[in-house]
């Protein structure tokens, strides 16, 4: 697939500019060995509200098609993006991680991309406050505007930089040193105040100009005192910001008070989903999946089954698609991952007609270890008079709620000791043309209804089971 990035003008690139603040996460770095379907964010099975989500294979493209993986040294620009970010709190794995975990994807390439304007060989545009982790990264060789062949590895440390919200440096150590030389790459994320450089962009005549900074001192926590006029970052202090140091972490979450205990009869209305779980990450990632062929049943006021594959599911990360609305069900206040001490209950469900259902609740941190898939079979009986039938015919199956989607298994990722070290798109990482659809305003999609459209479509059309 020939790589095609998306176009967006520099006030597109400012929208990005908003001051953030950032709490130390880790982080994932996936580089790919396998070839990747992408598509643009805007035909998405779930909508994304315009940001990329590497899980589901959205963004970073103009069109659908599949990407090939690096074809130079895989081994070598791995262990020099672990190496590089080893002070940091990022995993790198070349084992894509579940689609509910929230990860940035690395897309290299040696390939030149003589259409591409870019400045730097990379695209990426910075996330101020390193906020989103979610996002596509590419690299590429020469370009219009980056004539000398990219260091693989330098090229790589840019782009993560730039998807962790720093902007370019003038000391030329720096991975973030802008534009690279790549001829005598940086070595390393300075631990120092330091003038950031304003990065080039084109004007409506393609006349290069050197385009507004990105971020506000605000978004850089050791210079954010600085005086206003004198913009300046410390790329290490602010990687540090964003991820945390380094943790080594081989211990998967543990689960426990699991809701509803295996083999459980339930009365119609009790179909609650809850679990506790413990982990050193402070964020975490879950998937609850409930199936049966009574889902198959419920259908909206024209006879169209609502979740005609009876799955239904709520997690992280907006991996749960649901055929009605077009909405997710996700937890209150989630933007993509969620704290791990938090409320993972599923209370939507309560209202499931009678039938016997499979349940499973799938568990992820962010150093790639993975629970144990806990898998429940309930049933939900009927009422006092036997009735099967748990839906009314004027109201629908009360409570149930959105989502519902064919979601594979999520695979298993695992790391060991080193397996960890690197980097959000959603945007162009030096104001070129390769610009991720992500962080483009041109190209964002609407949310597809959400909760609105969701109680519309189960109350309004008047559910029913299917006679």
């Amino acid at each position: 697939m020939k790589r095609v990035f998306l176009v967006c003008g520099v006030a597109s690139l400012a929208a990005l500019s908003l001051p953030t603040t950032a709490n130390a996460e880790p982080a994932i770095v996936y580089v790919p060995t396998e070839a990747i379907d992408l598509v643009p964010t805007e035909n998405c099975p779930v909508p994304q509200s315009g940001q990329s989500n590497t899980g589901l294979g959205c963004g970073g493209v103009a069109e659908a098609g599949t990407v090939e993986p690096y074809e130079g040294d895989i081994d070598a620009l791995v262990d020099g993006i672990r190496t590089a970010l080893e002070p940091y709190d990022v995993m790198v794995t070349t084992e894509r991680p579940p689609e509910y975990v929230s990860y940035f994807m690395l897309m290299a390439s040696d390939e030149d991309s003589p259409d591409s304007m870019s400045f730097t060989c990379t695209s990426g545009a910075p996330a101020c406050g390193g906020n989103k982790r979610n996002s596509f990264m590419f690299t590429s060789g020469v370009t219009m505007q980056c004539t000398e062949t990219p260091d693989p590895i330098a090229a790589a440390m840019f782009v993560i930089g730039s998807i962790s919200g720093l902007e370019g440096s003038t000391d030329v150590t720096d991975w973030m040193f802008y534009p690279p030389d790549y001829t005598a790459p940086g070595t390393t994320f300075v631990d120092a105040c330091v003038p950031i450089q304003a990065r080039n962009g084109f004007d409506d005549q393609d006349n290069v100009i050197e385009l507004p900074l990105d971020c506000t001192n605000e978004d850089h926590v050791e210079c954010e005192k600085a005086d206003p006029d004198m913009r300046e970052q410390n790329s290490h202090a602010d990687m540090l910001d964003r991820y945390g140091e380094r943790v080594e972490d081989t211990e998967a979450p543990v689960l426990t008070d699991i809701v509803p205990e295996d083999g459980a009869e339930l009365m119609e209305g009790e179909l609650n989903l809850d679990v506790t779980i413990t982990d050193a990450d402070p964020t975490v990632a879950v998937r609850w999946t409930i199936s049966s062929p009574t889902l198959m049943e419920i259908v909206d006021g024209d006879g169209n089954p609502i979740w005609p594959d009876g799955v239904q599911c709520k997690a992280t990360n907006r991996a749960c698609q649901n055929f009605q609305s077009g909405g997710v069900l996700e937890w209150e206040g989630e933007t993509f991952n969620k704290p791990t001490d938090s409320d993972w209950s599923v209370t939507e469900l309560a209202g499931a007609p009678a039938g016997e259902y499979t349940i499973t609740l799938e568990v992820s941190d962010y150093h790639g270890n993975v629970a144990e898939t806990v898998t429940r079979t309930v049933t939900v009986l009927g009422d006092d008079t036997g009735e099967t039938d748990g839906a009314d015919e004027s109201g629908g199956a009360d409570g149930m709620m959105d989502d519902g989607g064919m979601m594979d298994d999520g695979g298993v990722f695992t790391t060991g000791s080193d397996d960890t070290g690197g980097g959000d798109d959603d945007g162009n990482a030096d104001g070129g043309d390769d610009t991720d659809d992500g962080g483009c305003a041109c190209n964002a999609s609407p949310q597809g209804g959400g909760l609105a459209i969701l109680l519309m479509g189960l109350f309004g059309l008047g559910l029913r089971r299917r006679d």
